[in-house]
């Protein structure tokens, strides 16, 4: 019996997966395990609140300094928490899309998933946003095809406004989506056509705000006065004391000029630059469409896979790509953090809205996934699992020949 369970269920992609889920656990541990300070950006970013004024990313941090003020705790610990909850939320809605659509869970573990980010503080405050995108995605369509549908505009509204007031990130792998995606809809001799696009001007002047209100040093080091007298009174503070600025809520005051050109730099030239680096920007992203697009061609066999849209995914993923180019480009260098977002929600958006139909995008999404259907090699599972585990995902910056993931499964089992 145990023999014939063995060969049904083991395979070369469960086995993969369960090396890779184990870097899941040595996360978890040492999310627990890994000293954290206040000046780490991680956490510091999480410190922003209101104290200096209004200014973008102080929704979280406000409420933070509102409960702190109302009975001490530990922050650190708190922070941590907020991070081991959201990581599990999202891992239980991410499994369950999956489940749903019978994709396979290869994915999950790599470097445009999950693997720099969960249980991490690395995640800073995506997964609170990528929660409250799902959120935004359920309750528009809910608004899009409801007639009477004013409940689900409230979740819309209430969810988009708090989303941005966390992170002004969250609307470039959200709105513009949702937008397209209405225009494309909605019929335009429909009544209630206006009464829904209602729905995206405060959050559009929401976001008007947190790009204007940016912040500048001075209203830095007002917040982080407010938290140091406070935290530096309290017994139970983790065992820290809150003098250096965080850099999380330092990157308020930075230059936008010069940190435009740093991000550019560091995105496809890598710390130091180097022009050897930039070729693998580009292979992981070609690599990643090709993951993403084939996500069933390698089964662990952990339930019955279904048939994938590929063309559908296509289009959802490189309409996702171009929304979020201004965080590839000059906004960001966390490829850890921005892969994630674009693959994440792109397969939010496929479970919920199954397509968007952009002539131009669908074409060329028919000429790529026919020309993969026409080569063997990439329909086979061992070489699917060969991009998996060999394509150098990057955290930070350029990639460069070094794959993160590798290393660390080496490093588990001992070799690295």
């Amino acid at each position: 019996m145990i023999r014939i369970w063995f060969k049904r269920y083991f395979n070369l992609p469960c086995l993969v997966f369960f090396i890779l889920a184990m870097v899941f656990l040595v996360r978890l541990y040492s999310l627990f395990t890994t000293p954290l300070t206040y000046t780490e950006w991680g956490v510091s970013e999480w410190m922003i609140n209101y104290a200096g004024g209004f200014v973008r990313r102080g929704l979280s941090g406000q409420v933070l300094w509102f409960l702190y003020n109302i009975h001490p705790f530990n922050l650190l610990m708190g922070i941590r928490m907020i991070i081991f909850l959201s990581s599990i939320l999202i891992l239980i809605l991410v499994i369950r899309v999956f489940w749903k659509e019978k994709l396979s869970l290869l994915l999950l573990p790599i470097g445009c998933f999950f693997n720099f980010t969960l249980f991490s503080t690395n995640a800073r405050k995506d997964f609170l946003l990528l929660l409250f995108a799902y959120v935004l995605f359920y309750s528009f369509h809910k608004l899009i095809t409801k007639s009477t549908s004013w409940r689900w505009g409230l979740v819309f509204l209430l969810s988009s406004v708090i989303m941005l007031l966390i992170h002004e990130a969250s609307f470039f792998f959200t709105f513009p989506f949702l937008a397209l995606f209405g225009w494309y809809y909605w019929d335009k001799k429909d009544k209630n056509i206006l009464y829904r696009i209602l729905y995206f001007i405060p959050c559009v002047v929401v976001f008007i705000m947190v790009i204007k209100y940016k912040g500048d040093s001075i209203m830095a080091q007002k917040i982080w006065n407010s938290w140091a007298s406070s935290i530096n009174s309290y017994p139970d503070n983790g065992g820290q004391e809150v003098s250096q600025i965080g850099l999380g809520v330092a990157a308020l005051g930075w230059n936008a000029i010069e940190t435009f050109k740093n991000h550019l730099s560091w995105s496809y030239l890598g710390i130091p630059p180097s022009l050897l680096k930039t070729p693998f920007v580009f292979l992981n992203l070609f690599s990643l469409y090709y993951l993403v697009t084939r996500v069933n061609t390698a089964n662990p066999r952990f339930w019955k896979l279904g048939q994938v849209d590929t063309i559908a995914l296509s289009n959802i993923l490189i309409v996702q790509f171009i929304f979020l180019l201004p965080m590839y480009t000059i906004l960001s260098c966390d490829w850890g953090r921005t892969l994630p977002y674009m693959v994440i929600t792109t397969f939010f958006l496929y479970h919920i809205f199954k397509n968007i139909e952009i002539v131009p995008i669908v074409r060329f999404s028919e000429i790529i996934q026919k020309k993969i259907d026409d080569i063997r090699l990439l329909n086979s599972s061992y070489f699917y699992i060969f991009i998996l585990i060999f394509t150098p995902f990057s955290a930070y910056h350029a990639p460069s020949l070094e794959n993160e993931l590798l290393y660390r499964m080496l490093h588990l089992v001992g070799i690295g």
